[in-house]
C-alpha cells in the first residue's frame, strides 16, 4: 500500500475495515462492495447503496446494472498489517524529499513528520528530468517554495537536487536559501558560475541552459562545505554557517533572486553523503536512454521505448561476459543485421553511443569497414531516392532587387564578370551571396542588339522568375543549379559578352544540398573531381587490417554540412583522422597510425560521446581521441543498423549490449557501464517453482544474463509463517538453513519440519532474486 504522501514510516500499524452489506435482519443496508468493470465516474470500490443504479450505455454502465457481477460481504472484514522500512541505507537519513510529480508534498519517511512545501505565487509544473509530464516544478516570475520548519543546526547534512535553467541573469539566481547568514546555492554571472555561499565555481559552459544537471551540497558539521555536479566533486571550502529554521526553494530568503527554470527530485539528508553515494544518486542507467539492446538472442529494445529491431535472422552466441546466448553473431552476406527505427530521438549533437564487439576475422583492405552500429547512408543515391527537392523557406524570403551590367554568359553555362559595369554583379556577390542562396532572373538585355527579354519571352533556356540555387565557383563566376534535379542549368551553347541582367536574390536562406553522386555535371571547386553525394548519419566500428599482423583500429565518423564554405559537398568529423570532405564511397582509408595491438579475437567496448563541439572516442572506457572543434550542423539519418551500414558492409563477429543515449555520459558513467554492467538479478528456473519429495526440497537451476550459471549461489530459508515470499522479507525474516557458500547443488535434504520454505539466488555482483515460497505440511 502506498501512502498518499509517500512511503509509510517503519513499524506503522495500519487497519483497514471493509463494511458488510447486510444488517442484523439480513437486509441490504448501507455501504457494500462490488466487482464490476468500467463503472463510469463511480468506479469500482465501496459505494453507498443509493449509487448503485441501473442503466447507462456501454462501456459506461451504471454500477448497479449487472447485479451478478457484484460481491456482497455478509459481515465486516478487517485487515491489519505493519509496515517495514527500506533496506536502502541512504534513504534512512532522508528528511525531506520533494518529487515535484504534480505536487509539493514531502515524500520522505522521516518519523512520519512530513514537511510539505508552501507555494508562494502561482503553482506550475513542467516536464521532469525523465521527460515525464508535470514531473518537475516550474519556477517563473517571482514564484518560489517555502518550507517553514527545517532544523539542522550545525549538524552534518546534504542537499541534492536536479536543476534545469531556462534563462540566466547577470546577478544571481538562488536554487535554495536558508537565511541571510545561512546556506545559499545558485547560479550567477549569466550562468558562468555556480555559487555556494561566498564560493564561486566556473561552469566552463557545462550545466547550461535547457540542460538537466544534478547538484549536491554537503556539510560535515565541522565547517567544511563541498559542491558536487553530475556526480563529480567540484570544490570544497571551510566556512561556518547558521542553518536557520526556514528553507526557500527557488529564491533567496526574502523572495528575491528568483530561479528561472525547473527543479526536480529535491532531497535533504541529515548526514554528509559520501562521493560514491552522490554518484549513485546522479547516475541513472535509464535516463535519456533512447535504445538498449542486450541482444540476448533477439532484437528487443529494453529502454522502455519499444523500438524493437527488425532482424533478418538471429544467431545467438556467447556474450562479452561468457554467458551463452547473450550476444548475436553476424556473418557477412547473410542479411542478419538488425535495423531499428529511431525516428528523430538521436537528432542531437549531444549523445553517447556504446557497443561491445568481437571481430572474428581480419580483412586485407582497410577500406572494408565493418560497423558495429551505424545510421550512415553513404551509398550512391539517385534523386528519386532522395525525394523531391522542396525549399518552402524561399516563399517567405525578402527578395532584394539588383541590376548587373556587362555580364558574360559563357558556353560552359557559367555567368562571368566582364569589365567594370555599373552595379557590378560580382562585386555584390563577393560579400553577400554564397553557395546555396536563391536567385531569380527578372529580365535580360542584350547590348549587342538592344533587345530586352523577360516575362514570358525567352532568352536561350533562361526561365524568368524561376528559383535557381547559386553555386558560387569564385567571386567572379557562378553556376545556376536547377531545383528540379540539382544539375547545373544548361543555359546556352552560345557565348554572350555583354548582358545587363536584372535579378532578385535571397541571402537570408542557404540550402545545404545533398546532390546526386551519379551526376557528372556538378564538379565542386577543390573537390578533386569528386561529386556531391548523400552522406548522412554516422558509424562506429572496429577498422581492421592484417597488414600489421592483425592489429585493429577504432573509428567513428559522422557527416555534416559546413555552411561557411561555398560547396554543395558534405563534410565529416573523422576520428581518429579528420578529412576535408566526404570521401568517395569506396575510399575510406584514413591512413591513421592510431591503433592498438589487442588481438582481434577479443571483446572490446567502444563508446563515442558528443557534447556540442566536443567529441571523444573510448575503447574499454579509456579515451582514445578527443577533439574540441566539432561542427554540429549534422546530417541525421533516423534508422539504426546493428552490424552493418544500411544492410551492407556487414560486420563479421559478435555484438553485445548496445546502448544509445541522447545525452553525453561522463567519463565515470562510461566506466561504470564498462566495469559494472550487470544490474539484473538471476532468473529462477522453472518459473521459480519449488518441490518437495519427502523431506528433500528441490529447485531448477537459475539463469543469468552476465554471470556464468555455474557461479550462481543459493540460500535456503524457512519461517513458521508465510513471511518469506520475496527477497526483502526472506532476507529479513528467514531462518537460514544453508547459506551462499555452503549451499551446494539444487536440493537440500532432511527438512522434516512443517513450515514455509524459500530459495534465494545471487550472482557474482550481488544481485538477488527469489523463488516461489512453498509450504510443507
Amino acid at each position: 500500500m502506498i501512502h498518499p504522501k509517500g512511503k509509510w514510516p517503519e513499524n506503522t500499524t495500519v487497519e483497514i475495515t471493509v463494511k458488510g452489506a447486510f444488517n442484523e435482519n439480513r437486509s441490504l443496508e448501507g455501504a457494500y462492495s462490488y466487482l464490476q468493470g468500467d463503472c463510469g465516474i463511480q468506479g469500482p470500490g465501496i459505494r453507498n447503496e443509493d449509487n448503485l443504479t441501473q442503466g447507462g450505455e456501454a462501456p459506461n454502465y451504471n454500477c448497479g446494472e449487472y447485479s451478478d457481477d457484484r460481491v456482497f460481504l455478509n459481515k465486516d472484514h478487517q485487515f491489519t498489517f505493519t509496515t517495514r522500512g527500506s533496506l536502502d541505507n541512504s534513504s534512512s537519513s532522508l528528511v525531506l524529499h520533494f518529487t515535484f510529480d504534480n505536487n509539493t508534498l514531502d515524500h520522505s519517511d522521516a518519523d512520519g513528520s512530513f514537511q510539505d512545501a508552501s507555494v508562494i505565487g502561482t503553482e506550475n509544473y513542467a516536464k521532469g528530468k525523465n521527460n515525464d509530464n508535470f514531473g518537475a516544478y516550474q519556477f517563473q516570475d517571482n514564484d518560489y517554495l517555502n518550507v517553514s520548519s527545517v532544523s539542522l543546526n550545525s549538524n552534518p547534512f546534504s542537499f541534492c537536487l536536479w536543476v534545469l535553467p531556462e534563462s540566466f541573469v547577470e546577478s544571481r539566481m538562488d536554487l535554495l536559501n536558508t537565511g541571510n547568514s545561512g546556506l545559499k546555492l545558485g547560479y550567477k554571472e549569466n550562468g558562468g558560475k555556480i555559487f555556494f555561499n561566498e564560493n564561486n565555481v566556473p561552469t566552463n559552459n557545462q550545466y547550461g541552459l535547457m540542460e538537466w544537471s544534478h547538484l549536491c551540497l554537503t556539510y560535515d558539521g565541522s565547517n567544511k562545505l563541498e559542491l558536487y555536479a553530475n556526480g563529480e566533486a567540484l570544490k570544497n571550502a571551510q566556512e561556518s554557517i547558521t542553518m536557520g529554521f526556514s528553507l526557500q526553494i527557488g529564491a533567496s530568503y526574502d523572495g528575491s533572486n528568483n530561479w528561472n527554470g525547473r527543479i526536480d527530485d529535491f532531497k535533504l539528508f541529515d548526514r554528509k553523503l559520501e562521493g560514491d553515494e552522490i554518484f549513485d544518486l546522479y547516475f541513472e542507467e535509464s535516463r535519456d536512454l533512447e535504445g538498449f539492446f542486450p541482444l540476448a538472442g533477439n532484437a528487443l529494445d529494453h529502454s522502455g521505448h519499444q523500438r524493437n529491431g527488425g532482424p533478418g535472422s538471429i544467431t545467438g552466441s556467447n556474450g562479452w561476459s561468457g554467458t551463452s546466448g547473450s550476444a548475436v553473431k553476424l556473418s557477412e552476406g547473410t542479411g542478419d543485421d538488425i535495423v531499428v527505427s529511431l525516428n528523430a530521438s538521436l537528432n542531437t549533437p549531444h549523445f553517447t553511443y556504446i557497443a561491445w564487439g568481437y571481430p572474428e576475422v581480419v580483412t586485407e583492405s582497410r577500406t572494408a569497414y565493418k560497423p558495429l552500429i551505424s545510421t550512415a547512408k553513404i551509398d550512391k543515391t539517385s534523386l528519386s531516392q532522395l525525394g523531391e527537392f522542396a525549399a518552402p523557406e524561399f516563399n517567405d524570403c525578402a527578395w532584394i532587387s539588383k541590376t548587373a551590367d556587362n555580364v558574360t554568359l559563357k558556353s560552359d553555362d557559367s555567368l562571368n564578370k566582364n569589365g567594370d559595369g555599373q552595379n557590378d554583379f560580382f562585386d555584390y556577390f563577393s560579400g553577400n551571396i554564397t553557395t546555396g542562396n536563391g536567385l531569380k532572373i527578372t529580365s535580360i538585355k542584350n547590348h549587342s542588339d538592344n533587345k530586352t527579354f523577360g516575362g514570358y519571352a525567352s532568352f536561350e533556356s533562361f526561365q524568368f522568375g524561376k528559383l535557381y540555387l547559386i553555386h558560387k565557383v569564385s567571386d567572379s563566376e557562378i553556376n545556376l543549379i536547377e531545383t528540379s534535379n540539382l544539375n547545373k542549368a544548361e543555359l546556352s551553347n552560345t557565348e554572350y559578352n555583354s548582358l545587363e541582367i536584372e535579378f532578385q536574390v535571397c541571402n537570408q536562406i542557404k540550402i545545404s544540398l545533398k546532390g546526386n553522386s551519379e551526376n557528372s555535371n556538378i564538379v565542386l571547386e577543390g573537390g578533386g573531381g569528386q561529386k556531391s553525394s548523400s552522406f548522412d548519419g554516422w558509424f562506429l566500428e572496429h577498422h581492421r587490417s592484417d597488414k600489421e599482423g592483425g592489429v585493429h583500429y577504432q573509428r567513428f565518423r559522422e557527416f555534416f554540412t559546413d555552411n561557411t564554405t561555398s560547396k554543395f559537398d558534405c563534410y565529416d568529423t573523422y576520428l581518429l583522422n579528420q578529412e576535408d570532405h566526404c570521401p568517395a564511397v569506396k575510399n575510406l582509408d584514413d591512413g591513421t597510425s592510431q591503433r592498438n595491438t589487442v588481438d582481434y579475437k577479443a571483446w572490446q567496448q567502444l563508446a563515442v560521446r558528443g557534447d556540442g563541439q566536443e567529441l571523444s572516442l573510448f575503447r574499454n572506457a579509456e579515451v582514445q581521441k578527443s577533439i574540441t572543434s566539432r561542427n554540429t550542423n549534422l546530417r541525421y539519418h533516423d534508422n539504426l543498423t546493428i552490424g552493418a551500414i544500411n544492410s551492407d558492409y556487414q560486420y563479421q563477429g559478435r555484438i553485445d549490449d548496445v546502448r544509445l543515449y541522447s545525452r553525453p555520459l561522463t567519463d565515470r558513467e562510461i566506466k561504470i557501464l564498462y566495469s559494472v554492467v550487470d544490474i539484473h538479478a538471476p532468473v529462477p528456473g522453472d518459473s521459480g517453482k519449488l518441490t518437495f519429495s519427502g523431506n528433500t526440497l528441490s529447485w531448477s537451476e537459475a539463469l543469468d544474463d552476465i554471470s556464468d550459471n555455474s557461479s550462481l549461489k543459493y540460500r535456503v530459508v524457512k519461517n513458521s509463517e508465510d513471511r518469506i515470499h520475496v527477497v526483502e522479507t526472506a532476507m529479513r525474516n528467514g531462518v537460514v538453513l544453508c547459506n551462499w557458500d555452503n549451499c551446494s547443488g539444487l536440493s537440500l535434504e532432511n527438512l522434516s519440519e512443517p513450515a514455509y520454505y524459500n530459495v534465494l539466488v545471487k550472482d557474482k555482483v550481488g544481485n538477488i532474486n527469489s523463488y516461489q515460497s512453498i509450504r510443507k505440511f
